[in-house]
This record gives C-alpha cells, structure tokens and sequence, in this order.
C-alpha cells in the first residue's frame, strides 16, 4: 500500500486506517503472549509442585512391581495398591499445603470408587 500511494501518505485515509488497523493487531497479539507467557509460568509453578509427589508414585509403583516378582505371595490387588498410594498422597498433601485442593477432591474421588 505504501508503493501504491500516490501523494501524500498523510492525505490517504485508507493507508491510515490500514496502518490504525495493524498497530490494533499487533497490540492485541502482544497482550495474548504476554496473557500466554503468565499462564505458562503457572503451569510450571503447579507442574514442580507435583514433582515430588510424582517421585513417591513411581516408587511405590516399581517397589511393588518387584515385590511381586520375588513372589507371587507379594501380589497386591489393585485396591491395595491404590489405598498404599492414596496414604502417601495425603501425607505429602499434609507436608505441601501448597498443592491445590483439587489434588485432595480427587485423591477423595479416587478413594470412593474403590471402596
């Protein structure tokens, strides 16, 4: 539009509107990052709360796991096993008052339908 302009670039109205127009993209594409970056920074704030407690899980998981290879007398049911889970969420959820509350609902959840 700029090449196309015959005169003054101040007297063409179109070319001003057009660059009024981009300036209202560009600022709205900005505070979308920006809005994008903040809600990022979150994410990976509550993914490293998690990450201990991801720890204990896969612990316990693979401690099992080899228990029961050593004998079949060690085989846990899958209430067992999420019951033993359940316990150490709620002693990290005790030590950690920072994890959200949906953590506990669920842990809640979870321990409702295999009762």
């Amino acid at each position: 539009m700029l090449q196309e302009t015959k005169g003054s670039l101040i007297d063409d109205d179109h070319l001003i509107k057009a660059l009024q127009n981009s300036k209202e993209v560009e600022e709205d594409v900005r505070a979308q990052m920006e809005s994008s970056v903040t809600a990022m920074r979150k994410t990976l704030a509550a993914r490293e709360n998690y990450r201990p407690l991801a720890k204990v899980a896969a612990k316990i998981f693979f401690i099992v796991n080899a228990f029961s290879q050593l004998d079949n007398m060690y085989q846990m049911s899958l209430e067992s096993y999420i019951h033993l889970f359940a316990g150490n969420i709620t002693k990290h959820l005790e030590k950690n008052p920072t994890l959200s509350d949906s953590l506990a609902e669920k842990l809640e959840a979870i321990s409702e339908r295999h009762k």
